[in-house]
């Protein structure tokens, strides 16, 4: 039962797109906390077997981003601690990783109090934090390269729509998965 692990009710929703994106990331990282298990998106397809030397599994997205679709930070990870501290249902106030000038935009939009984890831009709880803290960390180390999960770039996405523009042939041999 998910509730167990973290209550859906309600379903925690990014205010601006009404994505539960947002309730997604916080589930996670209670999963992985609680659970000790990988946590892997629905859009990711295995090309081998998913295995990692070390207690840590992410890799980078671009080459300063790190992404939350594939998952495990062990139970003495302090960004895994840190994650879950600051991000809950009730979470108001600026994220450690917002520049000076977010604070201080949310600053008047929120008369000080900072914004509700609802109001917080787009991957505020997902890849950005996660970035962030793992280089806040000295986590970043454990992040696999971009061709073990990460090999096929946002901007060149179509080619997995597109008949004949990808093969498995075109993915480096260290890719273990792929996210689509």
């Amino acid at each position: 039962d998910a509730n167990e692990i973290l209550s859906g009710n309600p379903i925690l929703l990014h205010k601006k797109t009404q994505s539960p994106a947002l309730h997604s990331d916080l589930f996670r990282y209670a999963m992985i906390a609680k659970k000790q298990q990988i946590w892997v998106d629905l859009d990711l397809i295995a090309l081998q077997p998913i295995h990692s030397e070390d207690d840590y599994l992410f890799g980078f997205e671009s080459a300063s981003v790190v992404n939350t679709a594939l998952l495990y930070l062990p139970p003495e990870s302090k960004t895994l601690a840190d994650l879950l501290s600051q991000f809950n249902a009730n979470t108001r106030g600026y994220p450690p990783h917002f520049s000076k000038f977010k604070k201080f935009r949310y600053f008047f939009k929120t008369k000080g109090r900072g914004p509700h984890i609802s109001d917080m831009p787009w991957g505020a709880t997902g890849p950005t934090a996660l970035s962030r803290i793992t280089k806040i960390n000295n986590e970043i180390k454990y992040a696999k390269s971009m061709s073990a999960f990460y090999h096929i770039e946002l901007k060149d996405v179509r080619r997995f729509i597109t008949p004949g523009a990808l093969s498995v042939n075109d993915f480096p041999k260290e890719s273990m998965a792929t996210h689509l």
